[in-house]
């Protein structure tokens, strides 16, 4: 079975330059098989979140949905690089993240890995 991990790797300069090491986003895409009902995406995605939240240097995560596309967008944010590697790692042997990618049609799945530039926040007045 292939592996889905594809991290697309944002490296926030703020948090780089507040404690000497970036933050880390790894950002997975893709779209559920055809038979695979929003309701069980939704829920074979969820089963990711008990053990993200007790390992080591994940700080959140967001779950978005296109409904045009059908696309799947899931953003974990982890305190740096070194965590995120092996905070992935580890997720990769959790029966919830094999039941996932069961479900998810690989020829769907792109990679994407950048450095984030800037981050612009909006303004109140």
């Amino acid at each position: 079975m292939k592996r889905f991990l594809l991290p697309l790797l944002l490296l926030s300069h703020q948090a780089f330059a507040a404690s000497g090491r970036p933050d880390v986003y790894v950002t997975r895409v893709w779209k559920f098989k055809a038979d695979v009902t929003y309701d069980q995406g939704k829920a074979a995605a969820e089963g990711l979140n008990p053990i993200l939240k007790k390992t080591k240097g994940f700080e959140k995560r967001n779950l978005y949905f296109d409904k045009e596309s059908k696309v799947w967008i899931d953003q974990i944010k982890w305190k740096h690089a070194e965590v995120a590697q092996s905070g992935m790692k580890n997720l990769e042997k959790e029966t919830a993240f094999s039941k996932l990618n069961q479900l998810i049609d690989e020829k769907s799945v792109q990679k994407f890995s950048g450095e984030r530039v800037f981050e612009v926040e909006a303004t109140t007045e």
